[in-house]
């Protein structure tokens, strides 16, 4: 016998919900743009930002991105906000408005879906030539599930790379985290998962200065991810010597649409 209860029929509205909302975004063209800024850790100017989708649900109130994103990757809805993304965001790059912010670069998430997609150089570059702004400017994020396959990762890099894009890995630490592949790949910024940073602060230890001064060594900047304004200010005093002299903190400031 099949039993349901309120809190079975609240979620299953609420998906429901959250289901049509991503339809609706996506149909209609409605998905909202935030910009998380990048702050340079020794002089504490933005330097860049994170591009991060945005959507409303029925009565208005925006949605997080951990609500629809997986829904749009169980129901083969990423690509198209994928797509829609990355137009707005380089029309958003390309006006005199966003110019003005003096900023040298702009993060935009690529999903393991997209990514393993055959015409991501061409819907990408196609974007890029109707706006009129360099590829250079754009910095594709992709977090360690998407190199699994190395094969194709290897070879959408090397595509994507050869058209100025820059790659970002994101979320480091917390998934297929294989030094061979790093080192392989050219990533110019490794964004340490946050958990790993905050295990530092609680248990500090030799192994993540250790690893971090790998990669600074290899001349890779090291932004512990989703750090909050001020607090990143604190991380940097308890993470001075092992990270913060050669780094970017992303705060959680979200600036919407500038």
């Amino acid at each position: 016998m099949l039993t349901i209860d309120k809190a079975d029929i609240a979620f299953f509205t609420e998906e429901t919900d959250i289901k049509r909302s991503l339809d609706y975004a996506i149909e209609n063209n409605t998905v909202e743009v935030f910009f998380q800024p990048i702050v340079d850790s020794q002089t504490g100017k933005y330097v860049g930002a994170e591009a991060l989708a945005r959507i409303k649900n029925s009565e208005g109130k925006i949605l997080s991105p951990s609500a629809f994103i997986p829904i749009a990757e169980k129901n083969g809805k990423i690509n198209q906000l994928g797509k829609q993304m990355f137009k707005k965001c380089c029309d958003l790059v390309s006006s005199s408005s966003f110019k003005e912010l003096g900023l040298s670069f702009i993060n935009i998430n690529l999903s393991p879906i997209q990514f393993l997609r055959n015409d991501l150089e061409q819907s990408l570059s196609s974007f890029i030539h109707e706006s009129g702004i360099g590829s250079d400017f754009i910095h594709l994020e992709i977090t360690e599930e998407a190199m699994i396959d190395d094969y194709q990762m290897q070879r959408q890099i090397s595509s994507l790379t050869e058209l100025g894009f820059r790659f970002v890995l994101d979320d480091y630490g917390v998934g297929y985290s294989n030094i061979v592949r790093i080192r392989n790949a050219p990533f110019i910024n490794i964004k340490l998962d946050m958990s790993l940073v905050w295990d530092y602060c609680k248990n500090s230890g030799a192994l993540l200065p250790t690893e971090i001064e790998a990669f600074k060594n290899a001349d890779l900047k090291l932004p512990p991810k989703e750090s909050k304004q001020p607090r990143w200010q604190k991380q940097c005093e308890i993470l001075a010597a092992p990270i913060c002299k050669a780094t970017i903190i992303q705060s959680q400031f979200l600036l919407k649409n500038l």
